[in-house]
């Protein structure tokens, strides 16, 4: 599974959560998507190993408060799992990585004025201050619903649909982009890491 894929998969669920939620159904959006805690368990046994990462993030962004039996109206939108398919050695995988995960805001915190576009920059002061403003919803991010439902990836691309609108001039909304994609491509390579899975792999 591909980082576009995850991205065009996300970008399905919010456009049917979306249409559920403006035509009042009642139905919980992430039953039409693949349950995570089965794909690992289908990936595990078989031997599909290529499946592992992305069921891992989607399953360390899950409410671990909710099943994927519950149900009602209030959480359309929310992820969830059957926690109970899990095994001893996911459930350490899924809490080293959500930790993981939780610490890469930090790492995405260093991003500075280094990140502008010096060279073609029309308004260097204007875009600091943009970039500031760029920061401080950056660290909105950064609390304890983040530690708990650590999802980076989302965090980052609502991040980069921002930087369009903080003010930033034409070639420092293409600088900041590009340093932002290139961290998400990152993070998605760095999964299997993450979340510890070269070691099965090896064996």
């Amino acid at each position: 599974i591909t980082l576009h894929q995850h991205y065009t998969a996300r970008k399905s669920f919010e456009a049917q959560v979306e249409y559920v939620e403006a035509e009042h159904q009642h139905k919980r959006v992430e039953h039409d998507f693949p349950e995570p805690a089965s794909a690992i368990r289908f990936a595990t046994e078989f031997g599909i190993r290529s499946i592992l990462p992305a069921a891992f993030y989607r399953l360390a962004v899950s409410d671990a408060s909710l099943r994927w039996e519950d149900w009602n109206y209030a959480t359309v939108d929310v992820l969830s799992a059957r926690w109970d398919l899990l095994e001893k050695e996911d459930w350490a995988r899924y809490n080293r990585g959500k930790d993981a995960l939780a610490d890469l805001i930090e790492d995405l915190e260093l991003f500075d004025f280094d990140v502008l576009s010096v060279r073609c920059c029309g308004d260097k002061g204007s875009c600091e201050a943009a970039l500031r403003n760029l920061r401080r919803n950056q660290e909105s991010h950064c609390s304890t619903y983040f530690a708990r439902q650590p999802d980076i990836l989302g965090a980052v691309l609502k991040l980069r649909q921002q930087a369009h609108l903080v003010g930033l001039c034409h070639h420092c909304v293409k600088s900041v982009a590009k340093f932002l994609t290139k961290f998400m491509e990152k993070t998605w390579m760095n999964l299997p890491e993450i979340f510890n899975l070269q070691v099965s792999e090896a064996q």
